[in-house]
């Protein structure tokens, strides 16, 4: 009886985590469904243009238009809701940028939320770009170890070059982070040159840059620093933080460009009244640390789903309440053909979900399909009450693929692996429900799983077994 109740509250455990990927899904759909992606013409009235060099405010809204020869390079058009219009004309090194104005007084930890910056861009390269940074920027001040204590820095998710930075830019390349679902370059220079409060002098400047470019989308600034730090990066007081259009050539003048962002905002999450935000709204999704309960609704999902590499870092779920959930109407998420790619969930605490109605064909359950999981570490996972509804319980399908046979069982209601078959002989890595690691399992080709894992621990129960790129939850019943 003690087994049962103990086997019990691991398919608790296990069904919870899976139960979490659904609310997960429906929320991150919502995030990447930017409204403002579909935004073609600025919607303030109240701008100003400027054609020299110059640093000013319009509302709430820092800019500044700079070129290196000192005549603006062309001109700029800011409003006040944040958005912009760059042209260059003329310019060595143009940089036209608009959104936060931060007086360097604080470090990005002591805003009181992440930074982000939300922006579209439409653009057209123009001649003679060398060289094109189109993301986020700004500089910090007091930066311990850095020369003069300044660093510039930059997230770059598009350029108006044919390619994206590369190795050049940086004199010391510190790996990839990922951050916001895709994976950046981080980089640090040193530089002598331009520089705030001093003119002109040696500094540093960090860069991550995007893999992948993109006209539209939300950075996390504050998720960048970081990720900075655990590469070893020095922060300091914040200057400024903004969205940026920059290009340049250091022989030739770059002219006939054009960075129009018919929407830009930079905003500190949950701020209420920040005077220097460009916006003091918190959109969802963005705040990777929010702790507010998440409402169930109706909201049908299916087709295919790529999640690429993403990093939920640590995020406290709260308490998630249920809904109706369904595909054609019969209450549950039909989640079809999906690669969820490498996705880090970090230490989460998930808190209490509420159950609903969810199912597939009116049974309950959901029905994972043919899913790719990919590499997936599920970290710490922390313990709660799901409650499990309905007779069919989680059907997984068929996650079949590389070494695996894989059969299925249904315990309870509550299907889960029980079969596994290895077509040659290979170490598999053993985890509790809850991320504990708990050792190595050799398995020779023909050799059921659960009997391996009830040889090897000498307990029933649920497993999360690891092979390669993949993991899946086994029960041993012996």
């Amino acid at each position: 009886m003690g087994d049962k109740k103990k086997m019990n509250h691991q398919l608790q455990s296990v069904f919870k985590s899976a139960l979490v990927l659904t609310m997960g899904f429906a929320v991150a759909a919502s995030a990447q469904s930017e409204s403002f992606c579909s935004v073609t013409t600025h919607s303030s009235s109240n701008k100003v243009t400027i054609t020299s060099n110059k640093t000013g405010k319009i509302g709430n809204i820092g800019y500044e238009l700079w070129d290196e020869n000192g005549n603006g390079g062309g001109n700029a058009t800011f409003y006040d809701d944040g958005s912009m219009d760059c042209n260059i004309t003329n310019a060595k090194d143009y940089l036209c940028r608009a959104g936060l104005s931060l007086g360097s007084s604080q470090t990005y930890d002591q805003l009181g939320g992440d930074m982000i910056a939300e922006f579209k861009l439409i653009k057209t390269p123009g001649n003679n770009v060398q060289y094109s940074y189109i993301g986020v920027y700004g500089w910090m001040e007091n930066v311990p170890g850095a020369p003069n204590g300044l660093v510039e820095y930059y997230v770059i998710d598009n350029t108006l070059s044919q390619y994206m930075p590369s190795d050049w830019i940086g004199d010391t390349k510190l790996g990839d982070i990922t951050v916001d679902g895709a994976q950046y370059t981080v980089y640090r220079n040193t530089r002598n040159g331009p520089a705030i409060t001093i003119g002109n002098g040696q500094f540093y400047q960090y860069f991550s840059v995007r893999k992948s470019m993109r006209d539209c989308g939300t950075i996390n600034i504050s998720e960048h620093m970081r990720q900075w730090e655990k590469k070893g990066l020095k922060m300091g007081k914040l200057y400024e933080a903004k969205v940026l259009g920059e290009a340049g050539n250091t022989s030739a003048s770059v002219s006939g460009s054009h960075m129009d962002f018919p929407y830009a905002k930079v905003y500190v999450s949950g701020s209420q009244g920040n005077s220097s935000a460009g916006s003091t709204t918190t959109t969802g999704g963005n705040d990777n640390n929010a702790s507010t309960p998440v409402g169930g609704g109706d909201a049908g999902q299916g087709g295919n789903m790529d999640w690429g590499n993403m990093d939920f870092g640590n995020m406290d779920w709260g308490n998630m309440g249920g809904g109706d959930a369904g595909q054609g109407g019969n209450g549950g998420f039909d989640w079809g053909n999906m690669d969820f790619g490498n996705m880090d969930f970090g230490n989460m605490d998930w808190g209490n979900m509420g159950g609903g109605d969810a199912g597939q064909g009116g049974n309950g359950g959901f029905d994972w399909g043919n899913m790719d999981w990919g590499n997936m570490d599920w970290g710490n996972m922390g313990g709660g009450d799901a409650g499990q509804g309905g007779n069919g319980g989680f059907d997984w399908g068929n996650m079949g693929g590389g070494d695996f046979n894989i059969g299925g069982n249904d315990i309870g209601g509550q299907a889960i692996v029980s079969k596994v078959q290895m077509n040659s002989a290979k170490t598999l890595r053993v985890f509790s429900v809850k991320g504990r690691f708990l050792g190595n399992v050799e398995l020779q080709p023909g050799t059921s799983l659960k009997d391996a894992l009830f040889a090897k621990f000498g307990k029933t129960g649920v497993y999360m077994v690891k092979a390669g790129s993949r993991t899946m939850p086994v029960k041993v019943s012996h």
